[in-house]
């Protein structure tokens, strides 16, 4: 996966746009982390390339980083990828 952040920085409660590029079609889950999970987005890749948000938590204080999970759709054609 290659994923580009809109900006730098955040502040909290501040929209996050993912710019995801993957090699298959699928679902995903964006996790904000730290010392623990603040934050899940659940989401759906409809085309190799798409824009996913999640919204930074209010309570999160200090660094945290953004962790992104696909699994491939079973009708896609990128098998053995």
């Amino acid at each position: 996966l290659l994923i580009k952040l809109n900006k730098q920085d955040y502040n909290p409660g501040e929209i996050i746009e993912l710019n995801i590029n993957s090699p298959y079609e699928g679902s995903g889950l964006i996790t904000i982390e730290s010392d623990k999970v603040y934050g899940t987005q659940w989401f759906k890749a409809e085309n190799t390339n798409s824009v996913q948000k999640i919204k930074l938590p209010e309570n999160l204080d200090g660094n945290a980083y953004i962790t992104v999970s696909l699994t491939r759709d079973l009708k896609s054609p990128a098998v053995y990828m």
